[in-house]
């Protein structure tokens, strides 16, 4: 499909306009849906030590939506494992204009004080922002040993970025798509 100047100019200002709006909705509809969404059975996490000497686990790349398809809606899931370890969405790495990381990483991390019994415990989600088109779920001035000390569970998550996170272009180009769904 070839696409003109002025097509791609009008395309790129309507993602940009509607990214904000999407956010918006994109926050409220997964704290909504991650607390019923997740059950874990066989999840692999490692046991670090926070530096007053408290331990927590880390459970890095539970999957909460199948593999995506590039510019369709992710199909979301119940993830009972978390084979993959930490990911970095697909982005532009404006240091040197390389691509970095991969468009497989709808995933999230949870970091929980050990011991943890059976009583309820605060939870801090953290979705990572810097206007959507650049970033992770793992910077350092969010690392979660900080808040192990107080008890506080620690959730990031990981999502698509840029064009790939905030368009689906069956929404912007219908007749081209039809026989994509």
């Amino acid at each position: 499909m070839k696409v003109n100047g002025n097509t791609m100019a009008a395309f790129w200002a309507t993602w940009h306009h509607l990214q904000y709006l999407r956010s918006l909705f994109y926050v409220k509809f997964v704290s909504i849906l991650l607390p019923s969404l997740f059950y874990a059975e066989d999840m692999k996490g490692e046991v670090s030590a926070t530096y007053e000497g408290n331990l927590f686990i880390s459970f890095y790349g539970i999957n909460y939506a199948y593999d995506p398809w590039t510019f369709k809606d992710p199909n979301y899931r119940v993830m009972y494992t978390n084979e993959k370890r930490k990911v970095d969405c697909l982005e532009i790495d404006r240091s040197n204009n390389r691509q970095i990381g991969q468009e497989n990483c709808l995933c999230v991390n949870v970091f929980t004080p050990v011991p943890y019994v059976n009583r309820s415990m605060p939870v801090l989600v953290w979705i990572q922002g810097e206007a959507f088109p650049i970033g992770n779920n793992k910077g350092s001035v969010y690392y979660p040993a900080r808040h192990m000390d107080y008890g506080i569970v620690v959730v990031t998550m990981s999502y698509r970025l840029g064009p790939l996170g905030n368009t689906m272009f069956p929404y912007f180009f219908p007749l081209f798509f039809n026989d994509l769904t």
